[in-house]
């Protein structure tokens, strides 16, 4: 039998799945339970973070996961495309996450970023 998440796995058409819902509906949940299961089978993830920093995502997903979430980012299978910053922007450290600001641009980064 197939779980919810092997469901979201062969979205109808293929592409991208655009996750919405009120706050507090599972949202964020739900996208690093779905990462988390790709990792463990060595899959190439790609998550866009619009609700939190880049660095707590990262921090949250690690309490999700038993691999090494700073080892899959080097590796390449672990993608986060920071659509936070836009919104005002954040300094983590001497670090400072590069603003997006059009769709366009959020395409081009993450084509660049593709391990596909």
């Amino acid at each position: 039998m197939s779980s919810p998440l092997d469901m979201l796995a062969n979205p109808v058409g293929g592409g991208l799945l655009l996750i919405l819902g009120p706050p507090g509906s599972g949202k964020s949940t739900l996208v690093k339970r779905y990462l988390a299961e790709g990792l463990a089978r060595e899959e190439p993830c790609l998550a866009a973070v619009v609700d939190e920093p880049p660095h707590r995502f990262e921090l949250e997903l690690q309490e999700q996961v038993e691999v090494d979430i700073s080892e899959k980012l080097k590796e390449g299978l672990l993608h986060i495309l920071d659509l936070f910053t836009w919104r005002g922007g954040v300094l983590v450290g001497d670090m400072r996450y590069k603003p997006v600001t059009t769709l366009d641009a959020i395409i081009a980064e993450a084509e660049a970023k593709s391990p596909w």
